[in-house]
């Protein structure tokens, strides 16, 4: 009887504790708040989330995605300061945002802080932190799928100074921190019955488009199609045959992280893998009836990110009507004239041609930064705002872009380089800093400028490759000895597969296949 009495009076303080956990705000890692009409069983009874059409979804649990992996951060901080004010109340819906209200009730002198916000389950997407004044900043979301999820906010410097004035001719470029703050990961559900797409037909150029600085984020979403550790309906038998190691099974995943997402458009599909192999008949038959047998010319024009992206394109496409040239551009104030004498060798040939442009990575790593000083001196002078001279640059480029003869002109957005929080596979330098110009923060400046400049030049659109990036540290360039330069500012295979299929899905909607 004793016995059975003291399973009443557990039973009972375990159910208030759940009825508290489930009227707080949510403010804490352990409140996941489950929706009744989101749990379904699988054939083994075992309980799973599942979408409201009734397929299993694949999601990320605390703790499988890196965090911090290990470069040298200074011990002070202003990450114990920060707290949360408010955050928009539950229920949380796809497709809608969550906002969060951070304060620093010590920080009201300066809103200039830095922040890298990522938040993952079902899907994996990147955020947006924004000022507000007297050290307080609006951290806004749009999760696309149902089920459970983590928010990450971590802060990446405490202070920094204006990007104009940069390079800094005294002092010390700010150094990465990147302390996750003191009341996160939090744990939301998200409600949805929306499926991506939305329309269930091929993307084109106008769907892919991006106008101003956000549009990328709220284009699309990684989902999350698969895990090593994921339960299956089916029974896994392992098999040792398949049990090898190998560089390009830690570059694709399967001996690594062992976490696989897929980039899908919320409105449209790009080109999937398994159609790949498809995209050279389409483009052989489309091109003979098109362009009347004339040969299409694809230049990609860029610096190594580009290079990779070239070499994606011409793995995937084996068509003798079509082709491939890159022009590279270490920066754009050294290499303006040889890119220009390259191109200018490409006219006149009867060839029809598109045209993929970026220019960003070097500019802001020669430019901006104070450690780069005799790269630079042979053409620039001692004193100047690399911001200002990226834009007086940028607007050269575009202008000999927009005049140049071709089918279809993109300029792609800068891709997020040296991403810190979540980049994991090699060993950082005990000593060295991570400075303020090799961050994702003067990428963002650097896109910005972009998006001012190409404003005026209607015959030259805009395909993103900032916010596709972004939500992927995890997903970087593995090289045979991990050399730490490529893989801060090289995207990793993932990544750079959905760059290319939207590339892939631009150019046949460019060509009306």
């Amino acid at each position: 009887m004793r016995k059975l009495s003291c399973l009443v009076i557990l039973f009972l303080a375990m159910k208030s504790f759940f009825l508290l956990v489930s009227n707080t705000t949510g403010f804490s890692m352990y409140s996941v708040l489950l929706q009744s009409s989101n749990v379904a069983k699988t054939s083994s009874g075992k309980v799973t989330l599942s979408h409201s059409n009734g397929t299993l979804l694949t999601s990320i649990a605390y703790g499988e995605l890196p965090g911090y992996t290990g470069w040298a951060r200074p011990s002070i901080t202003s990450a114990p300061l920060y707290e949360i004010e408010s955050m928009t109340p539950k229920p949380h819906y796809a497709n809608r945002y969550i906002n969060i209200i951070l304060k620093c009730p010590s920080c009201r002198n300066r809103s200039n802080a830095q922040f890298y916000v990522r938040m993952y389950g079902p899907n994996i997407l990147s955020g947006i932190a924004t000022p507000l004044g007297r050290g307080r900043y609006e951290i806004k979301f749009l999760p696309r799928d149902e089920g459970s999820f983590w928010i990450e906010v971590v802060l990446t410097f405490s202070t920094v100074p204006d990007c104009n004035s940069f390079p800094l001719l005294k002092g010390k470029d700010p150094s990465y921190e990147g302390y996750l703050l003191p009341e996160f990961p939090l744990s939301v559900y998200i409600i949805g019955t929306n499926r991506l797409p939305l329309e269930d037909r091929l993307c084109q150029i106008q769907d892919l488009q991006v106008k101003s600085v956000y549009d990328g984020m709220k284009l699309g979403t990684w989902r999350v199609v698969h895990k090593n550790n994921a339960r299956s309906r089916h029974t896994v038998r392992m098999n040792t045959t398949k049990n090898h190691i190998s560089l390009r099974g830690y570059q694709e995943g399967h001996n690594s992280l062992g976490i696989f997402a897929d980039y899908q458009p919320v409105n449209c599909n790009i080109i999937r893998d398994k159609d790949i192999g498809n995209v050279s008949f389409t483009l052989n038959s489309c091109l003979s009836n098109r362009l009347q047998n004339k040969s299409l010319r694809v230049v990609f024009i860029g610096d190594s990110v580009m290079r990779m992206q070239k070499e994606y394109f011409e793995q995937v496409i084996n068509s003798s009507y079509v082709k491939v040239s890159w022009i590279c551009i270490w920066g754009l104030i050294p290499a303006y004239d040889i890119f220009t004498s390259k191109i200018d060798g490409l006219r006149n040939s009867g060839e029809e041609v598109i045209i993929l442009v970026n220019s960003g990575l070097h500019d802001i790593s020669v430019l901006c930064s104070m450690n780069r000083q005799k790269d630079r001196e042979s053409y620039m002078p001692q004193q100047f705002s690399c911001v200002e001279e990226y834009r007086s640059a940028l607007t050269r480029l575009t202008e000999y872009i927009s005049n140049y003869p071709a089918r279809l002109r993109i300029f792609q957005t800068t891709s997020a380089g040296w991403m810190k929080w979540g980049n994991y596979g090699f060993a950082w330098n005990p000593t060295a800093a991570q400075a303020y110009p090799q961050s994702t923060h003067f990428v963002d400046v650097f896109n910005r400028i972009a998006f001012e400049v190409l404003f005026d030049f209607e015959n030259i659109k805009i395909m993103d490759g900032y916010w596709l990036s972004l939500a992927r540290p995890d997903n970087r360039q593995v090289s045979i000895d991990n050399a730490a330069g490529k893989h801060l500012v090289h995207p990793g295979l993932e990544v750079l597969g959905a760059m290319g299929r939207t590339w892939l899905t631009i150019v046949l909607s460019s060509l009306e296949c």
